[in-house]
């Protein structure tokens, strides 16, 4: 099976490209034109920005892998607190709660790659601008 999917149709200028995530899912990118300015628009143009909306998609999806992962983790720590034989400084509490600093941690990082992503997509599309006049 293909982990990823490309589509340009050159009549209307929509770029596609799609990823398939490990965990079945399917995350995509897309770019389409003003239909005034399809004719601008060519396959690698349409595809470096799609490309980047697809990375920018696939950090939010990690993002809410994390928050999700987070929430299970807290809701765990939350039913072993209820526990009388539970230790809160115990080593199970200790794993559970590195655990959930390390998930804080990468989406801090997914977020600042994502802040990067559109920094440069937008740059890219200034660039774009800038040589069309």
């Amino acid at each position: 099976m293909k982990n990823t999917d490309y589509y340009f149709n050159p009549d209307t200028g929509f770029t596609r490209i799609r990823q398939l995530t490990p965990e079945g899912r399917w995350i995509e990118g897309t770019a389409q034109v003003h239909p005034d300015d399809k004719h601008k628009q060519t396959e690698f143009r349409g595809g470096v920005i799609a490309d980047f909306r697809l990375s920018i998609n696939l950090h939010k999806d990690a993002i809410r892998t994390c928050k999700s992962i987070i929430k299970t983790l807290k809701q765990l720590l939350a039913c072993m607190e209820q526990n009388r034989q539970f230790n809160p400084r115990g080593y199970e509490s200790g794993l559970i709660k590195a655990e959930i600093c390390r998930r804080m941690e990468e989406i801090e990082v997914h977020g600042d790659c994502i802040a990067i992503l559109r920094e440069e997509l937008n740059d890219y599309l200034n660039a774009l601008d800038n040589w069309a006049k």
